[in-house]
Order: structure tokens, then C-alpha cells, then sequence
């Protein structure tokens, strides 16, 4: 009688925590809007329900007008226009939240089995954890349940006579909605493949029988196969839509998309050197390969070769960018569910129970825990939520639009004043501009990146990363852009790109906050617009919150500090230090206010001033290296060479793969005239970084302004010594022996520096003053 009890308290117990689970992970999915994609996404839909036309080539920059391009995602766009035309947001959130919960359910219905529930469920949550990193309104999500459909649909229907004709109605929608619509073709080959193998390979243990079709399922297979490659045809751009994925295989291989996948945080690896073993960074992806791997091993003798080979394909995929990781964890856990469902419990734990009774103890005991960290997972999350300034209090991080995420004001003064033209723009900016101010203003450059290519992001980092005034100069300004769009909602413009723009007499501000500052070229156009709204902002005003309002709710203070961080990378130290202590007002522990004003203080060489500013801001942010570097500095400014030297050395303990520290122990080194030492450490940093000759350069002038001739020598040859700047090693080297009196070798090293770079001007100011 107890053993039927607590079998059936297990079971419900089992269902009490899928129920959880499912509940939680749909909140979850409700999470405010933030993608920045999905703007382009929604000005598409609109565009295509509207005129009834499927774009064939770009209508949205001006970089590229007219270039063909292949909007191979136009149905997503236009459901999703049509269910936030009904619904508004929150109809998109839950359309989201149930397409998580179908990926979700058919995993389960695949396996669901009362005997492994205890099984199930767990690798399910770890599932879920896995999909909320990927809880965004893109068409990926539908791939994923596509892809869920697809091994439903032939892992436990392959017979029916159904099956033809639905996978045809899901590959046709499919390959209209997401490029990721050749996994389904894909996965089948990969059966067939498998099949092969299985009837003409010897293969070991029960391999060849494990999970073999019957031939007709074979034949079958074959056949679907044929069909679902010709509904990927079915689409606006026929065979260049179908060879949508093969274009970017290809452009991947040959390395044309490496640049994407070093600059597009999505695109990057998933597993970094430094964090292998850490469960902190993907924790739960990790925890998917090493469990399924170990279920292989398990399973040795009994695996079906089309799951190894499943599991192989999308393991190697999800490694290639982040994005991909939840493809993988659906794989693994069919993988899982495979292998464990072929053996024994006493194949996998070797402590067994006599009595059921304790089988039922041990699950139920199990089940709970599972609930408890589901819980754990996400209950916090649920509450989680920041101020809203404009309306005083705090706005939930679900439901709704991201207030912090989006430079919204900066385009409602764009919309509000009818201010149109050719703006550049970041990569982050351009699909938000396309969904709120397209057609009246054309962007740089958008999200599009196989659109757009390799060469032409290139150029784009040039201007945006580095602020190169030639490449300003040329892709921007000579190209035709009548605007600069510089976004910096949660990001930094780049100070170079941004102080380009606001010295240079050609452009002119006319919006800054807290989310971006917007420039327009002074030209016939913008005429009116510069005069309404132009401004100066070295007499900026610091904008002051209602601090009344807030009580005693705890407030990050991002839109003072943000704009202060701007004013600052502008030089524009006095409006920087009010809206920093504007930003302390708000929030008396925020550490990037302490951090700017402290920067400020040592900009104007007050470093006694700058120091406990510095300090503090070091002592909460530990794991920030810029602030701890630039706390080193003080110390180095104030002349306390011994303190710089153990903030150093604490900083190299922490980032030991910093070049950068060692160049600048060089240099307290150098000034506690220590050579040899300091030598050590320069000879390490031009180890690291052999290229970054004036670095290696500037030590040796360090040690040349104390007149140690002889180590400033030894110093300056080894800058020689590299194969980049080697004309500016002999020019300092040709002035060392100047200082000396050794006019021939002065000479020799003049005339090499001259002979390397006949441009360089103080060359050839030395070799004219000295007659050489």
C-alpha cells in the first residue's frame, strides 16, 4: 500500500514541477523588448503587408542603394507586424513565451516515460536555462521549433502517411521565415547517411542494429528528402533564396565572415581558453556536453550511429557562436534521452535498492530538489527591474519596451523635428533607425551583414572603432552623409570617432543626452535645423533629477553618468564633473561617478584630489582593469613609485595575459632607476607585442630625460630591433649619441632613419641643422 502511495506521489509530484517549470520559463520569456534586429524586422513587415512587395534589393541605407539583397526572413516580419499591429508588444512577448513552451513540450512528449520522469524533467530545466539566453523576438525561435518538429515528427512518425506532406507545409514556411531553414534537409540526410552505414559498414557492438529503419522507412526517407529540398525553392528569390545558407557556408570558410564573428558579441565562441572549466560563463551548455558525451560512453556498445552523428554535427555548430548553443541543447538532450533510455538504472548508478520503497523515497526526495532550483533559477529573476525617471518609479525588466536599451529620444527629436537625410550611424543603430525613421532617414549600416560584407564592415570599424580621419573622411563625408548618428544607449561611443566629429567645423551638434548626440554636416540643407537646434557644449548644463521623488528606492544613475562619460572622452571636464556629481546625488555609491571625477582630477593634475576618487572606484570595481590601471597611474603621478609597482603587480596576477602592465612596470622601474629590472619587463611587454615599437620607445626617453646613457642606448636598440617604426628607434637612438658627442654614429643613425621613412620631417630637420 505504501509502495502504490508513494509511486503516485512521486508521478503527480513529477507533474507539479513540469508545471513549475513550464510556468516559470513562459514569465521568463516575457522579458521587455530589447532587441535591436527586431525594429528592422517590424518596418519590413509593415512595408511588405502594406504594398503587397517582397524587397529584392536594398531600400533602407544609403551606403548601398539598389545592391541586391535576399530578405530571406520576410514572412517572420510580416507575422510579427500583424501581431504587434493586433496585440502591441505583450503580443509578441507571448507569442515568444509559447514558442519556447512548444519546443519545450515536444522534447518532453519525446520523452515521456513515467519510469524516467525523474530523468526528464531535470534535463529538461537545463534545457530552459539555456533558451533563455536566446529569449529575444527573432526568427531563431522559430527555427528552433521547426527544428523540434522535425525530429518529433520522424522519430516517432516516421510511417505515416501524413508525415510527407507536413514536413513539405513546414519546410515551405521554414525557408520564408530563417536562413537556419536547411537544418531540416540536414537532419534528414543525416539519417540517410546513417542508414548507409548501418547496412554496409561492420560496425561495433549492437551499432548496426540500433536504431535501424525498416527499408520502406528507408525508401521513404529518401523520398522526404527529395521533397523538402524542392519546397525550399518555394520562395520570392527561387534558387538564391534556396542557396541562401550555402552562400554564407561558403563565405564562412574561405574567411570573409571572420571579422563578424570577432566584432558581433552573438557570433562569438562560446568557450574561451580562460573560462573552460568555469560553470559561470554557459555553466549549463557545458554541463549539456559533458552529460551527453557521458551518456555515450554509457551507452557504448548500443549507439545509434544518426545520433552520433547529430550530436557531432550540432556540437561543432553551437562551438562556432553563441547563438547556436540552443540548438545544441535540444540535441544533447535527445542525445541523452537516446542513450539512457537503452539502458538500466545498474548501468549508470551501481548503488541499487532492494526494496521499491526507497526508489520512490529517492525520487520524490530528487523531484523536490528539482522544483527548489527551479525556484532558485528563476525566482529572482522575476522581480527584476530598474527606475523609470520620467515617471518615478520602477519599471519591471518584463513586459513592455527596454527604456534603457534603445536611444529612443534621440529619434523622437529626429521624427518630432522632420529631420531627414543620409545619416552615418553604428552597427547597433541602424536596424532602430530603419524601424522608427526609415524612409525619412537612410542609415550607414544595419544588423545586415551578409548584405553588407566583409570589406565594407571593415571600412565601418575604421570609422566607428577607430576614428581614422581618413576613413571618416572618405567613407563618410565624401560619400554623401548629411548626418552623424552616435548612439550611446548601454555603450560608449569611441572617443576618437566622437571628438572627429565635434572639432571638426563641418559638423555641428544638435541633440545630446543621455542616449546619443547627433550631429548634422553644416550645408544647405540642415541650415534651418543647425540654427534651432545647434549647441555648444562646453557650457552644457548638468540636468538634474528629481531626487525627491525617488524616496528611498536605490537608483543607478545612467542617464547623469552616461552623459558625463561623453562630455569627458570630449575633454569637457567641467560639464563631465557636474553631471558626475549630478549622477552621486542619485546614487552616493555608484563607483563610475567616483571613477570619472577621479579621471578629471588627474587630467588637471590634481592628484591628491584624484585619489580617493580613484581609490574607491578601484575598490568596488576589482574586476574592471581600466579602473584599476588608471588608480596604478595616481600613484605613479604622486610620485609613490613603490605603491604603483604592487598595484601593477596585482593587476598582472589578475590579467597575467595583459602586455601592457609590463611596459608600464618598466616605467616605475625606470624611475626608481632600476634598468635592469625595468629592462626585463619592457623586453616581455615587446615579447607580447612586438609591433608597438613607440611604446618600447618611450621608456627608453624616460630613461634618456635622467641622462643614463648607457641603459637608454640598450633600450632604444631593442626597439630597433623590431620590424615595425624602425625609423623612429634610429631617430631617438641618432639623438641619444647626439647628446653624447658621438656625432658619426648620430650620423648613421640619422641617415637609416631617413633612408626608412623619407617623410619624417624631424629627420630631416636634424640632418639639415647638423650637415650631415
Amino acid at each position: 500500500m505504501i509502495e502504490k502511495i508513494l509511486k503516485q506521489l512521486s508521478f503527480y509530484l513529477g507533474l507539479v514541477a513540469l508545471g513549475i517549470l513550464f510556468g516559470f520559463i513562459f514569465q521568463a520569456a516575457q522579458i521587455e523588448i530589447r532587441d535591436l534586429d527586431l525594429w528592422l524586422h517590424l518596418s519590413m513587415g509593415k512595408y511588405i503587408a502594406q504594398t503587397g512587395h517582397i524587397p529584392q534589393a536594398d531600400m533602407m541605407s544609403w551606403t548601398l542603394p539598389g545592391k541586391a539583397w535576399i530578405d530571406h526572413e520576410w514572412l517572420f516580419q510580416v507575422v510579427i507586424y500583424h501581431i504587434h499591429n493586433l496585440w502591441g508588444w505583450n503580443g509578441l512577448q507571448v507569442m515568444q513565451g509559447l514558442l519556447v513552451l512548444g519546443v519545450l513540450g515536444l522534447l518532453f512528449f519525446m520523452a515521456n516515460d513515467k519510469e524516467k520522469q525523474i530523468l526528464v524533467i531535470p534535463l529538461l530545466f537545463v534545457v530552459a536555462t539555456i533558451l533563455q539566453q536566446r529569449f529575444t523576438v527573432r526568427p531563431d525561435l522559430f527555427s528552433l521549433l521547426f527544428f523540434t518538429v522535425y525530429i518529433y515528427v520522424l522519430s516517432l512518425h516516421i510511417d505515416k502517411k501524413w508525415t510527407l506532406p507536413f514536413l513539405f507545409l513546414v519546410q515551405v514556411v521554414w525557408v520564408n521565415f530563417h536562413g537556419f531553414f536547411f537544418f531540416g534537409p540536414l537532419f534528414i540526410l543525416m539519417g540517410i547517411v546513417s542508414e548507409f552505414i548501418k547496412r554496409k559498414v561492420r560496425l561495433p557492438g549492437e551499432w548496426n542494429s540500433i536504431g535501424r529503419l525498416t527499408d520502406e522507412e528507408y525508401r521513404g526517407l529518401k523520398i522526404i528528402l527529395g521533397v523538402v529540398v524542392l519546397a525550399c525553392f518555394i520562395n520570392p528569390y527561387f534558387w538564391r533564396g534556396a542557396g541562401y545558407p550555402v552562400d554564407v557556408l561558403i563565405s564562412t570558410l574561405n574567411g570573409q565572415n571572420k571579422v563578424f564573428f570577432q566584432f558581433i558579441q552573438e557570433l562569438k565562441r562560446p568557450l574561451a581558453s580562460g573560462e573552460l572549466f568555469s560553470l559561470h560563463q554557459d555553466g549549463a551548455y557545458k554541463l549539456m556536453i559533458l552529460l551527453s558525451a557521458a551518456s555515450f560512453f554509457l551507452n557504448r556498445r548500443k549507439i545509434d550511429i544518426s545520433a552520433l552523428f547529430f550530436w557531432l554535427v550540432f556540437l561543432f555548430f553551437s562551438l562556432s557562436a553563441v547563438r547556436n548553443l540552443v540548438f545544441f541543447a535540444v540535441a544533447a538532450y535527445l542525445v541523452i534521452i537516446t542513450n539512457i533510455y537503452q539502458l538500466k538504472a545498474s548501468d549508470v548508478i551501481p548503488l541499487t535498492f532492494k526494496k521499491p520503497v526507497f526508489v520512490f523515497i529517492t525520487e520524490i526526495a530528487a523531484k523536490v530538489l528539482v522544483i527548489l532550483s527551479i525556484f532558485n533559477m528563476f525566482n529572482g529573476d522575476i522581480f527584476r527591474g530598474y527606475y523609470d525617471f520620467d515617471n518615478f518609479k520602477r519599471k519591471s525588466e518584463y513586459g513592455g519596451v527596454s527604456l534603457r536599451d534603445y536611444p529612443a529620444q534621440a529619434v523622437d527629436f529626429l521624427n518630432k523635428n522632420k529631420i531627414s537625410g543620409k545619416f552615418f550611424n553604428d552597427f547597433n543603430s541602424g536596424a532602430y533607425l530603419i524601424g522608427r525613421a526609415w524612409p525619412d532617414v537612410k542609415v550607414f549600416i544595419d544588423g545586415r551583414t551578409e548584405f553588407y560584407g566583409k570589406d565594407f564592415f571593415e571600412h565601418y570599424l575604421k570609422v566607428w572603432q577607430k576614428g581614422e580621419p581618413d576613413a571618416i573622411k572618405k567613407y563618410v563625408e565624401d560619400a554623401g552623409a548629411t548626418g552623424a548618428f552616435l548612439n550611446s544607449a548601454r555603450q560608449t561611443i569611441p572617443k576618437d570617432v566622437l571628438k572627429y566629429f565635434y572639432n571638426s567645423p563641418q559638423w555641428k551638434v544638435v541633440y545630446f543626452d543621455c542616449d546619443a548626440v547627433i550631429f548634422l554636416r553644416d550645408i544647405e540643407q540642415n541650415k534651418v535645423w543647425i540654427k534651432q537646434f545647434g549647441m555648444d557644449l562646453s557650457k552644457w548644463q548638468a540636468k538634474t533629477e528629481d531626487i525627491f521623488q525617488m524616496k528611498a528606492e536605490r537608483v543607478r544613475p545612467y542617464r547623469n553618468q552616461t552623459r558625463a562619460d561623453t562630455l569627458f572622452s570630449l575633454q569637457l571636464l567641467e560639464p563631465a564633473m557636474a553631471e558626475a556629481k549630478e549622477a552621486m546625488k542619485i546614487s552616493p555609491t555608484f563607483y563610475e561617478s567616483y571613477y570619472v571625477i577621479g579621471r578629471i582630477y588627474a587630467l588637471q593634475k590634481k592628484y591628491e584630489d584624484a585619489y580617493p576618487f580613484l581609490r574607491y572606484a578601484a575598490s568596488v570595481a576589482e574586476d574592471n582593469d581600466e579602473v584599476r590601471y588608471d588608480f596604478a597611474q595616481c600613484y605613479y603621478d604622486l610620485k609613490k613609485y613603490d605603491l604603483a609597482l604592487k598595484e601593477y603587480q596585482d593587476i598582472l596576477t589578475d590579467w597575467p595575459n595583459d602586455a601592457i602592465v609590463h611596459q608600464l612596470m618598466a616605467k616605475v622601474y625606470v624611475q626608481m632607476k632600476k634598468y635592469g629590472d625595468a629592462y626585463q619587463q619592457l623586453e616581455t611587454f615587446h615579447k607580447m607585442k612586438p609591433q608597438e615599437v613607440s611604446k618600447v620607445l618611450d621608456v627608453g626617453d624616460l630613461v634618456l630625460e635622467q641622462k643614463a646613457y648607457e641603459p637608454a642606448e640598450q633600450f632604444f636598440k631593442l626597439g630597433r630591433n623590431s620590424g615595425a617604426d624602425q625609423d623612429l628607434a634610429h631617430l631617438r637612438l641618432g639623438k641619444l649619441y647626439l647628446a653624447q658627442g658621438k656625432i658619426p654614429q648620430a650620423k648613421t643613425e640619422f641617415v637609416m632613419a631617413n633612408k626608412i621613412n623619407p617623410e619624417n620631417e624631424e629627420v630631416k630637420t636634424l640632418i639639415k641643422e647638423n650637415k650631415f
